[in-house]
Order: C-alpha cells, then sequence, then structure tokens
C-alpha cells in the first residue's frame, strides 16, 4: 500500500483532493493510504520516512511547500513530491529539490489522475513485492522485481532471475495478471518480459543480457506502446 500526504492549509482543496483520490482508488483499483496536513510545519514536524507521495501546496502559512519539500528531500530522498500553486512560476523552483510536477489552480480531476498515475508508477518501482513458486525441488520466494522474464515450456515455466533460473509446473496465463501490475508485457505466446531489463528491442526481438527473446507480430504494436510510456512516459 502507498501512502499519500496532502499538504494543504485551504481545508476545501484539501477535501477535493480526497475525493479525487478516492476516485481515482474507484478507477485503478488501487489502495492508498492518505494523511492530511494544514500546513508545512505539521508536515515536516510529524514527517517519518515512509511516504511515496506528497502534495504539497507551495503557499501556506507557518511554512511554504518550497521549504517544507527541501527539508523532507533531505532525509527521503525516495518521496515523489507534486506541488500545487495559484500561479505556474512559483513551482519553478520545485525543480530544484527534484519535484516531479505542479498543478495549477482550480485543479480538475483529469489533470490531477494523470499526475497521480505518473507518480504511482515512480514509486511501484520502489516497492517489492514477493510471489512464492513450487519448484520441483521444493518453495522459493521470488522478489518480483528481479525476475527478468518467465519463459514457458509446455506446461513448465521458467522464471529468469537475477539469482539464477527456478523452473515450476505452471502456464503463463495463470501469473500474467499478477505479473502485468509489475510491467511484465507479453511478448509472444511464451514470454513475459520484465520492461525494466530491456536493453534494446532490435527489429522483432527482445535483448535482455545475452537472451533473444522474439515478439510476436499480433503482440508488435502493444510492445512497442507499452515500453515507450514504461521508459519514455516517465520525466
Amino acid at each position: 500500500m502507498l501512502k499519500v500526504a496532502i499538504v494543504e492549509d485551504d481545508k476545501e482543496y484539501s477535501t477535493l483532493l480526497k475525493r479525487f483520490i478516492e476516485k481515482f482508488q474507484l478507477e485503478t483499483k488501487r489502495t492508498l493510504k492518505v494523511d492530511c496536513f494544514s500546513n508545512g510545519l505539521n508536515f515536516v514536524s510529524e514527517y517519518a520516512e515512509g511516504y511515496n507521495i506528497a502534495i504539497l501546496d507551495i503557499e501556506m502559512p507557518m511554512m511554504d511547500g518550497i521549504t517544507a519539500a527541501k527539508k523532507i528531500r533531505a532525509v527521503d530522498q525516495n518521496v515523489t513530491i507534486i506541488f500545487i500553486t495559484n500561479m505556474a512560476k512559483l513551482a519553478i523552483k520545485g525543480y530544484e529539490i527534484d519535484a516531479l510536477d505542479f498543478m495549477v489552480k482550480p485543479i480538475d480531476y483529469f489533470n490531477f489522475y494523470l499526475k497521480m498515475e505518473k507518480a504511482i508508477r515512480i514509486q511501484e518501482k520502489y516497492v517489492d513485492d514477493f510471489m512464492m513458486i513450487n519448484t520441483y525441488t521444493g518453495k522459493v520466494r521470488l522478489k518480483i522485481s528481479e525476475v527478468k522474464f518467465v519463459e514457458s515450456n509446455m506446461h513448465n515455466l521458467v522464471y529468469h532471475t537475477i539469482n539464477g533460473n527456478f523452473e515450476c509446473r505452471n502456464t503463463l496465463k495463470n501469473v500474467e495478471e499478477e505479473l502485468e501490475k509489475h510491467y511484465f508485457i507479453r511478448a509472444n505466446n511464451s514470454a513475459l518480459v520484465n520492461m525494466a531489463f530491456i536493453e534494446k528491442i532490435e527489429g522483432d526481438n527482445i535483448i535482455i543480457d545475452k537472451h533473444t527473446i522474439v515478439i510476436s507480430r499480433s503482440k508488435k504494436k502493444e510492445v512497442l506502446t507499452a515500453v515507450g510510456i514504461f521508459y519514455g512516459g516517465i520525466k
């Protein structure tokens, strides 16, 4: 579960952002834990590393959003920061502290959705989920982010990971839905590829380490689009 902090002194906007997040969760089937802070000083003084996303108003009493962001960035390099402002020119300073983006008031849901989806894609790369597989020598717990690709051979699956290969009796269809949430893409009828490990695409081939995985003709457009979004869609 990802944790989101809303730091906004305007109660109406704080409530609006909470409603947006509730709608976002319903539409994307994600679960987010949300905490609200009325000013930057409270956020900084109560901050414990562990927030994944911080949405900060720039103009706040006691401590403005830029100052608050600098202080939390000093102790947490991974938190994704999004600024809210009445004037876009105020957000420029935010890029000095590696802010992801900013939203100008009045905020509409479509813009909010795009920013949140972008932030969550980044944060999900930091979150390590695990899966348990039944190999022929016993149960093995795999860190999904360390799986390079999965290939099928009849009713067997081979998980190619950074720690070696693991074989079990299963089908791609049974694991595809789970792995798609972790940025795996079906390259052909026999392979699911972790896009984070793709080194290059040459013609109809995906290259991962010394492995060549053929992209089927029916999947090529989908693969190229997904890889383009994965690598090009995040600022």
